[in-house]
C-alpha cells in the first residue's frame, strides 16, 4: 500500500533533525524509529535525493531554528497517531473487502419490486399532520383497488360458476328421483307383506277372539266399530244416502256426523304431519359436529382442582361490589 507523501516526508525530516539533535545517549530512540519507520513502509516509495554527508557545522547553519526534544516528541506523537489512522483504514478495508466477496459467493436473490416510498411535505404543521394520520384510508369500498379486482375475477370465474351449480344441482335431482323411486318399490313390497300377514287366516282368528273378548269388557268399542262399518259400506254405495241405508233419521245424523268427524280428524292429521327431508348421500354423511355437552371424562380431578384454585378473598369481594357494582 503506498502512504501518504505527507507521512514520508515527516519521516525524512524526523530523521534528517534526530541526527543533528540528539546526544549519543538517545541512540535506542534512533534505532526504535528507523525500525518504526522500515514496518511502515513496506510498499513502494517515492524516491527521496540521499542526504549528502556534510559537516554537521554547515547543516547547522542552513536551520533556521533548533528544535527541541519536546517538538520533537510531539511531531512522533503526531507520526504515530497517523500510522495508526492508516492501519485502521487498512483493517476496515479488509473487512468491508471480505464481506464483499461472502455476499458476491451468495446465490443471487429474485429482486422483490421497491415501491416509491411516500412523498411527504417537508413544511406541515402539527395540526395538519395530526390530521393526515386521522383521515381514513378510503371514503368507500369502491375506492379501494382489491374491489375492481374482484370484480374481475368474479366475471371471469361467474360461467363456471354457474355452470357448476347446475351440473351439481342435476346430479341431487336425479339422485332423489332414483331414491324415490327406490322407495315406493320397497313401500309397496312392505304393503303386500302386511297385507300377507294380515290376511292370514290364524291372525284374523286370533283377533276376532280378542275383539269379542274386549268388547264385551267395554261395549263402547262395539258401537265405535259397527258406526265405522256403515260409514265404509255408505262410502263405498256412493255419495247421497238412501231409505235403505238408513234406518231411521237418528241414524242419518249419526252417520253424517262421523263423516264430518272423520274429515275433520284427517284434514287435522294432514296439517300436522310433516314432510321429512330427504336422506343423506355418502358425502352429505360424511360432514359432522360432534358435541360432548360439557362431558367430564374424570370429575374428581375438576373438583380436586377447584379446591386449590385461587378465589376471591372477603375483601376483594367487597372492593369489587364497591367499586363496579355501585
Amino acid at each position: 500500500m503506498r502512504l501518504a507523501p505527507k507521512v514520508v516526508g515527516a519521516f525524512e525530516r524526523l530523521w534528517q533533525e534526530e541526527k543533528l539533535l540528539l546526544c549519543p545517549r538517545e541512540t535506542n530512540l534512533v534505532l526504535s524509529l528507523e525500525m518504526l519507520k522500515d514496518r511502515s513502509l513496506p510498499g513502494k516509495l517515492e524516491p527521496v535525493s540521499p542526504v549528502s554527508p556534510a559537516h554537521p557545522d554547515s547543516e547547522l547553519d542552513l536551520l533556521p531554528a533548533r528544535l527541541s526534544k519536546e517538538e520533537l516528541i510531539q511531531n512522533m506523537d503526531r507520526v504515530d497517531r497517523e500510522i495508526t489512522m492508516v492501519e485502521q483504514q487498512i483493517s476496515k478495508l479488509k473487512k468491508k473487502q471480505q464481506q464483499l466477496e461472502e455476499e458476491a459467493a451468495k446465490p443471487p436473490e429474485p429482486e422483490k419490486p421497491i415501491s416509491p416510498p411516500p412523498i411527504e411535505s417537508k413544511h406541515r404543521s402539527l395540526v395538519q399532520i395530526i390530521y393526515d394520520e386521522n383521515r381514513p384510508l378510503y371514503n368507500q369500498p369502491s375506492d379501494t383497488r382489491q374491489y375492481h379486482e374482484n370484480i374481475k375475477i368474479n366475471q371471469a370465474m361467474r360461467k363456471k360458476l354457474i355452470l357448476y351449480f347446475k351440473r351439481r344441482n342435476h346430479a341431487r335431482k336425479q339422485w332423489e328421483q332414483k331414491f324415490c323411486q327406490r322407495y315406493d318399490q320397497l313401500m309397496e313390497a312392505w304393503e303386500k307383506k302386511v297385507e300377507r300377514i294380515e290376511n292370514n287366516p290364524r291372525r284374523r282368528a286370533k283377533e276376532s277372539k280378542v275383539r269379542e273378548y274386549y268388547e264385551k269388557q267395554f261395549p263402547e268399542i262395539r258401537k265405535q266399530r259397527e258406526l265405522q262399518e256403515r260409514m265404509q259400506r255408505v262410502g263405498q254405495r256412493g255419495s247421497g244416502l238412501s231409505m235403505s241405508a238408513a234406518r231411521s233419521e237418528h241414524e242419518v245424523s249419526e252417520i253424517i256426523d262421523g263423516l264430518s268427524e272423520q274429515e275433520n280428524l284427517e284434514k287435522q292429521m294432514r296439517q300436522l304431519a310433516v314432510i321429512p327431508p330427504m336422506l343423506y348421500d355418502a358425502d352429505q354423511q360424511r360432514i359432522k359436529f360432534i358435541n360432548m355437552n360439557g362431558l367430564m371424562d374424570d370429575p374428581m380431578k375438576v373438583y380436586k382442582d377447584r379446591q386449590v384454585m385461587n378465589m376471591w378473598s372477603e375483601q376483594e369481594k367487597e372492593t369489587f361490589r364497591e367499586k363496579e357494582l355501585v
